[in-house]
């Protein structure tokens, strides 16, 4: 496998070029969809690492198999904007993309379903805390929010067998 860039060298090469002109910002789309798309919290793709600048969350590597079919359904027009790739053998393994373009990016889409929040809640001593101080609203909602992007442990419950009617109903 190719050598792994160091986050610093991602840094300087996602960093916007420099120039004299200033330009502005990008204005939304005014066609834009007004609903979002919906995505199962089990679906979002495993993150494989974090990179960090400065001691601070900066890039989000994922798995490139992953995060095709991932992006495919989550983003019909057009997926968020990736730094780089990393290759191996000349095939794509890994999307490197900004974690600030990424949390926008997911940001964007309706992430439905639950989280086995016992299990959460067991592992992360912190968020029983704040749930219990009312900052935050469910353990659920903090995975969604911040514990994706941490790496937090997790698991999601088991799908309830549907129960089929049968002649005698």
């Amino acid at each position: 496998m190719s050598e792994v860039p160091s986050p610093r060298v991602l840094a300087d090469a996602a960093a916007p070029a420099r120039s004299a002109s200033t330009r502005k910002p990008a204005v939304p789309n005014a066609a834009a969809p007004a609903t979002k798309v919906q995505v199962p919290i089990a679906g979002l793709p495993k993150i494989a690492r974090v990179l960090e600048v400065d001691c601070r969350p900066y890039f989000v590597v994922i798995a490139y198999p992953a995060f095709v079919g991932f992006a495919a359904r989550a983003w019909p027009t057009g997926s968020p904007e990736v730094v780089t790739f990393l290759d191996d053998g000349g095939e794509h393994r890994f999307v490197v993309m900004l974690m600030s373009a990424y949390r926008a990016a997911l940001g964007a889409l309706e992430v439905t379903g639950e989280i086995d929040e016992r299990h959460y809640l067991r592992r992360h001593e912190d968020v029983r805390s704040g749930i219990k101080a009312e900052i935050v609203e469910s353990a659920t909602r903090h995975y969604i929010v911040q514990g994706y992007f941490e790496e937090r442990d997790v698991r999601f419950p088991e799908p309830r067998p549907q129960r089929v009617p049968s002649s005698a109903d």
